[in-house]
């Protein structure tokens, strides 16, 4: 009874888990959602999930790296989550997962120790394409954008049907404006994503390239369709998709006015949380 309760604890970080490992495709990139409100229980449940076990079982240091790991995850100072990361690899030396979050976390302001601790991970899984997107994000944010494009082509390279790595270099063409490259791209990306696994970011990135190129309405079948998967959204998605299912005519200005919101908020967060997105797509389109 204690093990499989214990089980059922850990059941849903094993699967993020897992999914980073696999497709790369977390709620995270899917929907942009935030970290401290997916992982925020999480070290919880694997604490409590390790505590079932007791220090002599097999899986204790196991559950104690995930539970650093994640605690790593929700925590907001890079020094803290650094301290967790490290402990994690404590608990469990060879967890790729925070090797890469530890790239991640030095950044390109401390680009060599990021290439160091993103490359190990890809010693410990050489199939795994998450480092190399990683690291190209992190060119892409020091301005390197030639070094971000040729991280993608050894992505591509490893896994050649990485969606998560067809979504990365669309993004980066997006970011440099190169738009008729990156919309075949996004394209892609949609027609290829499984019937269960539902991508809004995708939807949300094309639709704001047609309204970059002013095509409304294209950006409306994209942004519409985007609001249909979301499932982190603090507004039901019903509601949602209803505010922009009943504009039958979308005004030029007031997509320029989200379009605004979503550059501005882009330049903070590299990824767009969905809701705020609804929230802003409702008070531009209910009047």
């Amino acid at each position: 009874m204690r093990r499989n309760y214990a089980a059922a604890l850990q059941d849903d970080a094993q699967q993020v888990l897992n999914t980073m490992l696999k497709s790369g495709l977390t709620e995270l990139v899917l929907a942009g959602a935030f970290e401290e409100r997916i992982y925020e229980k999480y070290p919880l449940y694997l604490g409590r999930a390790a505590e079932l076990l007791g220090k002599s079982h097999y899986l204790y240091p196991i559950l104690m790296a995930r539970q650093a790991f994640f605690k790593g995850k929700i925590a907001k100072e890079k020094a803290e989550r650094k301290q967790h990361f490290l402990q994690a690899l404590e608990w469990q030396p060879g967890m790729p997962h925070a090797m890469l979050e530890l790239g991640v976390n030095e950044g390109h302001q401390n680009l060599d120790s990021a290439k160091v601790w993103l490359l190990n991970s890809v010693e410990l899984l050489p199939g795994w394409v998450l480092p190399y997107v990683k690291l190209s994000n992190i060119y892409s944010n020091a301005g390197r954008f030639d070094d971000a494009f040729a991280q993608l082509e050894i992505a591509e390279q490893v896994d050649s049907n990485s969606v998560l790595v067809w979504y990365e270099r669309a993004s980066l063409n997006m970011q440099l404006h190169f738009y008729e490259v990156a919309e075949p791209i996004l394209q892609k990306v949609i027609k290829n994503t499984s019937d269960e696994v539902c991508f809004p970011c995708a939807h949300m990135a094309l639709g704001r390239l047609y309204m970059q190129r002013a095509k409304p309405k294209e950006a409306q079948t994209y942004v519409k369709s985007a609001l249909l998967c979301i499932k982190t959204a603090s507004i039901p998605k019903a509601s949602a998709t209803h505010v922009l299912m009943s504009t039958s005519a979308l005004d030029i200005g007031r997509w320029t006015a989200l379009t605004w919101h979503w550059t501005i908020f882009s330049r903070r967060f590299r990824r767009i949380p969905i809701s705020f997105m609804v929230i802003k797509t409702q008070e531009l389109f209910i009047s």
